[in-house]
């Protein structure tokens, strides 16, 4: 997390010079990103604005990290 929070300033700068379609759907991105927020929440602005940017499904990432984090805990319960 500490890498994403050096790279921070950077992609909310890339965000921001982003125009059209995708730079209108990352303008809230960049106008929560304003506000004074917890270091968690400026995370996850910044993850879901790179999801708008490179195209990606927010569903498909959160269902993806669900089903990890399920196999995670069912290898735990294993051991």
């Amino acid at each position: 997390m500490f890498n994403l929070d050096k790279y921070t300033p950077n992609l909310l700068s890339v965000f921001a010079k982003k125009g059209g379609a995708i730079g209108a759907k990352l303008k809230p991105v960049l106008n929560k990103q304003i506000q004074n927020q917890t270091i968690e929440m400026r995370r996850d602005n910044v993850i879901r604005g790179l999801m708008l940017y490179l195209g990606e499904n927010e569903e498909e990432l959160f269902l993806d990290c669900q089903a990890h984090l399920e196999d995670v805990g069912r290898c735990s319960a294993e051991l």
